[in-house]
């Protein structure tokens, strides 16, 4: 009988346990998720997009209109579907389901878009990620032909625009906020993450780039990586960060923390 009574008290025991630890993941998972969608701009149905530049070169092939993205990007667009894939929680294997059901109920995998050629076919109906520069990202460009954007280059300004660069050259600029006027040089690789609030479309746009293709990759994965931190420094305001990669002729492989070169705040 005694054996009886601490079999069903120790089963007892682990049906408590499991629930009350099913309950907190639970809670918590449905509360990361919450600062999510608010950090992300994501409305009820999920929906976000990641819109790449388009290195299709109309003047070297005819004047006609085609797509080509490069390796790097596409990579972008990895990070970008393991950000919403499931949940960034360090959980174990144990409640990992669980975790994963809440998150992503309601995610849907992110539309990928590469940039038209003509401006007036763009659609921006859900908040983004924005990969690339203004030379071949229209996205970009309308954002910073608006003035809306803190970081760039001349390079990105209108009537230096070239199929040859990506965010072309040295240095950095600082377009709006406190710092406007400033510039940002460095020896380091070069990369720009800039988050803004569009009010008119009342959605939110990530922008990555980068010196190189392997830069504006890096600059999805540091989002990717670190977007808790970054909600928890920002808030809800706009904000812009210019990130040292390390410097070399071969692009990077392997994403490495870079340095925070410049902060701007909106």
């Amino acid at each position: 009988m005694g054996f009886v009574l601490n079999l069903a008290t120790n089963l007892l025991a682990n049906v408590v346990f499991w629930l009350g630890l099913g309950v907190t993941v639970w809670l918590g998972a449905r509360l990361i998720r919450r600062r999510f969608f608010r950090f992300f701009g994501l409305r009820r149905d999920g929906q976000f997009t990641v819109h790449l530049s388009n290195l299709w070169d109309p003047a070297s092939r005819g004047n006609t209109a085609g797509y080509t993205i490069s390796m790097h990007e596409l990579r972008a667009t990895q990070s970008g579907e393991q950000l919403f894939g499931s949940a960034t929680m360090r959980m174990p294997e144990a409640v990992r389901g669980l975790v994963d059901s809440v998150w992503l109920r309601q995610i849907s995998r992110p539309e990928l878009v590469v940039s038209p050629l003509d401006p007036s076919k763009v659609s921006l109906a859900t908040s983004s990620i924005v990969v690339g520069g203004a030379s071949r990202n229209v996205i970009r460009a309308t954002y910073f032909d608006s003035a809306m954007l803190f970081l760039g280059s001349e390079d990105e300004e209108i009537g230096k625009r070239s199929y040859d660069s990506h965010l072309a050259g040295f240095p950095v600029r600082v377009y709006r906020g406190q710092r406007a006027g400033e510039e940002i040089r460095t020896s380091l690789n070069p990369a720009i993450l800039e988050k803004i609030y569009d009010a008119s479309r009342d959605i939110t746009l990530f922008f990555c780039l980068g010196l190189r293709g392997d830069g504006s990759w890096a600059a999805v994965e540091y989002l990717v990586r670190n977007w808790m931190v970054l909600r928890r420094e920002f808030g809800d305001r706009d904000f812009a960060l210019c990130l040292g990669f390390p410097a070399s002729s071969t692009y990077l492989e392997r994403y490495v923390e870079p340095a925070r070169l410049a902060v701007v705040v909106g």
